[in-house]
């Protein structure tokens, strides 16, 4: 996932801009750290609050506004 978040940056809109998305991108990056410290603290509720946000919002969320009508994986995954 952290791979995923950083290759992200790489990818510009055709005005070489980034979009709003890459905002989960860097949350991601800052949410993997803070669960892994919460895991090696024995804090197993936080760690799991941690996973599932990532989760949520790393990939059915972002996932979800990718596949949006109008957007290039739209037309890839679901046709024209």
């Amino acid at each position: 996932m952290a791979a995923l978040a950083l290759s992200s940056f790489g990818i510009t809109g055709a005005d070489g801009r980034y979009s709003w998305i890459h905002l989960i991108s860097a949350a991601v990056l800052v949410m993997i750290p803070l669960a892994v410290l919460h895991a090696r603290q024995g804090r197993i509720a936080a760690h799991k609050r941690s996973m599932l946000a990532l989760y949520f919002g790393a990939l059915i969320i972002t996932g979800g506004f990718t596949l949006m009508p109008g957007r290039l994986l739209h037309q890839v995954f679901l046709g024209g």
